[in-house]
Formats: structure tokens, sequence, C-alpha cells
């Protein structure tokens, strides 16, 4: 009899272990904290099957999805302590879209690495003044100084009105496949949410342009340097004028006195007068 009620007594206690443990790793985690992987894991059997692939090993592949499907396009973007949090529609979806990264296989499709660090959503943006896109952060890729290192697939990226992000659902505004590549080209890159715009506002320049990067701060000249006090130069004395003797005027020749026809007459007739007289005088 004591042995049947010890036998009872301990099947009752691990039966409750049991349940309670199950009941722990169930639970979902609050927001904004990290899950262990018992955790995911419980949360993401019921949806899917685990597959290995050889570059990222042991990975989760969600079952029952329609062709086409591809992650973070049932649910809607919801803006939370400033950033852009996903609200998936999926009963799945607080742990694959919230934790891990998502990579397109060429044999699986759309599958999910593990990984424990909670995000609001694991993403990179594309945006212009009138477009909204994103893309599942791939596992490889960073940001390195502002710059993303990364590929990421075109077929990857969802596009969506400006106007309608954060409003509506995207799976009933989102822009068809067939314009990706030509959003591709006319939006840019960047890492943090695109701003926040009103319902059917129109976006402004430059607070509506999507690149959260900060404006580059426009070039201030250099202050010019003081100048370094040097002593003026002491002025150099004039040498003195050397004292020249101031050169004699040269006496002008006298103008030569020329005989006149009159004067030449005139002492003829002395001449004339004189042997006259001598001539009298005889």
């Amino acid at each position: 009899m004591k042995k049947r009620s010890i036998t009872l007594i301990l099947s009752a206690f691990a039966m409750c272990s049991t349940a309670c443990t199950t009941l722990t790793v169930s639970a979902r985690p609050a927001y904004g904290q990290g899950a262990t992987r018992l955790q995911l894991s419980a949360a993401l059997d019921p949806y899917g099957d685990w597959v290995v692939v050889h570059t990222y090993g042991r990975v989760w592949r969600p079952r029952s999805m329609a062709v086409g499907w591809q992650p973070y396009t049932l649910g809607t973007w919801s803006m939370v302590d400033g950033d852009w949090l996903w609200q998936s529609e999926l009963p799945w979806g607080w742990a694959a879209f919230h934790y891990g990264r998502w990579y397109l296989d060429a044999s699986y499709g759309w599958v999910w690495v593990p990984d424990d660090v909670w995000g609001p959503a694991w993403v990179v943006w594309r945006s212009d003044t009138s477009y909204v896109g994103w893309a599942p952060l791939p596992p490889q890729a960073t940001w390195h100084a502002g710059v993303f290192v990364g590929a990421v697939s075109p077929n990857a990226w969802c596009f969506m009105d400006r106007r309608y992000f954060g409003h509506q659902p995207v799976h009933r505004v989102m822009v068809r496949p067939a314009e990706r590549r030509r959003l591709i080209g006319a939006t840019h890159v960047h890492a943090a949410p695109p701003p926040r715009g009103g319902h059917h506002s129109k976006p402004r320049r430059p607070e509506g342009h999507a690149d959260a990067r900060p404006a580059p701060r426009r070039a201030t000249p250099a202050p010019a340097p003081a100048p370094t006090w040097r002593p003026a130069p002491k002025p150099r004395a004039a040498p003195a004028p050397t004292a020249r003797p101031a050169p004699k005027p040269h006496a002008a020749p006298a103008p030569a006195k020329k005989a006149s026809k009159a004067n030449k007459e005139q002492k003829s007739k002395r001449d004339d007068r004189g042997k006259a007289k001598g001539r009298s005088a005889r």
C-alpha cells in the first residue's frame, strides 16, 4: 500500500513538472525581451519543418503558405518607440519576425535562420518621396560606417505607397512584383526606419526623403589664424647725396661783327678825305 502511494505521488509529481516545463517553454517573452532557442522551437514546431541547408545548417521552413509568399507581407507596420514594429497576422509571427533572419534558399524557398536576439523587424529599407520598400535582412548582412554590406535578392523587396505606409495591411496595398525592379533603381538603401508620414499627406522635401541618415553639415570656413606678432623692420637711413660741383656755365662766344656796306663806305670816304688833305698840304 505504501509502495503504491509513493508510486502515485512520484507519477503525479512527474506529470506536474512536465506540464510546468511545457508551459514555461511555450510562454511568449515580453515585448523587447530575448527568447531562448527552446521557446522559439516550441512556437514554430507546429507550423513548419526543420531542414538542413549547406550555408546555415538547421533552419525552419513554414508550411501551408501561398505561392509567392514572402516574409513581412501578412501584417501591418506600426510606429512604437520611434521604430517601425512589424505586427504579423500569423500565429507564429511573434517568433519568426522578431527573432532570427530569413534567407531565400534555392531548394526550399524562404527559410528562417534561428537567433535569440529580439528586434522590431529584421529588415533593410528602401524609399524615396513616394514609396517605401523593405526586404528581410540576410543573416550575413552588416552595416559598416553607415554603408550596407550584403546582397539582397531583387525578389525579396516589397514596396507600398508612402501614403498608406503604417495605416493599411501590407498585402492589400503592396505594389505588384512587376514594379519591383523599377522601384529598386529609383530608391535608396538605408538602415533606419523611414520617417512617418500622415495619411494622404504629401511628403515635404527634404523631410519627406526617407534616408534617415543625418544630413551632411554645411562646411563652415575655418577661422583665419591669428597673425603672429613680429617686430617691424627698422627703416634704413637713405644714403646722403654726394656733393657734386655745379657745372661751370659755358660763355657763349661773342657774335662775330659783320661789317656792313654802310660802314665800309664811311671808312672809304674817311680815307679819301685824308688823302685829299695830304695832297693839299703839299
